[in-house]
């Protein structure tokens, strides 16, 4: 992680093609990563019902967990970069379109510290069954160790 990118994420220069993503000219994500991230999505999703994903990227991991039909009922995403984040609001619109039993998608734009504070007040406590956390680090201080960060600050919102 090179910089200091929490104030210009969300603005960030954003590149996409077919394999990879890049964000500020940072790797974001990378095609090769599906194997995993499928995996991660199936391991979240298994259980069912409420599900929240922390970063969007390449959809690797989203588009697999819409996959499970009738068991994850709602699939909600927060994304901080504006230009993924209107990725995901079209593949929102698209699968919430559906009525096969896909699980609705219900996007939220920011950085989950601020988003995550949001969802609480909205729903409550103890409002999801899963989460995915798959994130860019923001800072080379963070790049270890961001996602205990997120685990402190979810877990109230984590079903028993």
């Amino acid at each position: 992680v090179e910089g200091d990118h929490k104030s210009t994420w969300s603005s960030g220069a954003t590149a996409f093609t077919e394999d990879t993503l890049r964000i500020n000219n940072m790797p974001v994500m990378e095609s090769w990563e599906k194997p995993y991230m499928r995996r991660l999505a199936d391991e979240v999703s298994c259980c069912g019902g409420k599900l929240l994903e922390v970063g969007w990227g390449l959809a690797l991991s989203g588009s697999r967990v819409q996959e499970h039909k009738h068991t994850v009922t709602e699939h909600h995403v927060i994304e901080a970069n504006a230009t993924v984040f209107q990725q995901l609001k079209e593949f929102a619109a698209k699968e919430n379109a559906k009525s096969d039993g896909t699980p609705k998608v219900i996007p939220h734009f920011g950085l989950w510290r601020d988003v995550l504070k949001d969802i609480e007040k909205k729903y409550g406590k103890a409002f999801f069954d899963s989460a995915l956390y798959d994130t860019y680090p923001q800072d080379r201080a963070m790049q270890h160790t961001h996602q205990f960060d997120f685990i402190k600050a979810f877990e109230p919102l984590l079903k028993p």
